[in-house]
């Protein structure tokens, strides 16, 4: 029997400072595989500087 992934996309991040909160929270406790930015939103800036002090 062949191995199966479960990939949990968060989408929004960088949407808002709450949700890049919560995106990160949840991929450090195992539960986020994935993200995508919305990279003209307000929080798009940190959400770049929380992957990368994250070394996501």
């Amino acid at each position: 029997m062949r191995k199966r992934y479960l990939i949990v996309n968060a989408d929004d991040f960088g949407y808002s400072y709450g949700i890049n909160k919560g995106i990160i929270e949840a991929h450090t406790k195992g539960i986020v595989t994935s993200t995508s930015v919305m990279v003209d939103s307000i929080a798009a800036h940190e959400a770049v500087n929380l992957i990368i002090l994250n070394c996501l």
